[in-house]
């Protein structure tokens, strides 16, 4: 569940520099779209690791953002297949973590998150066109 939490702070923060780097209105309402509600999926999975004890020390947001930031690499400017191909990794840490969501009662944050995934990539997909 910590591989999702650090995804999802990589992908905000990610989206957040292709949002200062948007040279048109167009990009600029993209990257607004793409980042609409990824923080309220950080402070669930941050508290419900927490609650369901699967982390095996504290939550700590730094410890956090410096993995986030190894997720990302040296990259100086973002752009959207370094974002979609985040999501895709995101997805497929969520599929991996689906089995043990079942078992601990989280089945319906992966299913939202997931679906979240899908219509972010979505968004991205529709802009290569």
């Amino acid at each position: 569940m910590q591989e999702i939490l650090i995804l999802l702070i990589a992908i905000k923060q990610y989206i957040k520099q292709y949002h200062w780097q948007a040279k048109s209105y167009q990009e600029h309402i993209l990257a607004d779209k793409l980042e609409e509600g990824l923080e309220d999926y950080i402070d669930e999975i941050a508290e419900l690791s927490i609650v369901a004890e699967l982390s095996e020390k504290q939550v700590k947001a730094k410890d956090l953002l410096e993995q986030a930031a190894q997720c990302l690499g040296n990259e100086d400017k973002a752009d959207l297949l370094s974002i979609m191909n985040l999501f895709v990794s995101l997805s497929e840490e969520v599929n991996a973590f689906e089995e043990k969501a079942e078992a601990l009662g989280l089945k319906d944050l992966c299913g939202r998150l997931s679906n979240t995934i899908l219509r972010k990539v979505y968004l991205i997909h529709l802009q290569d066109k």
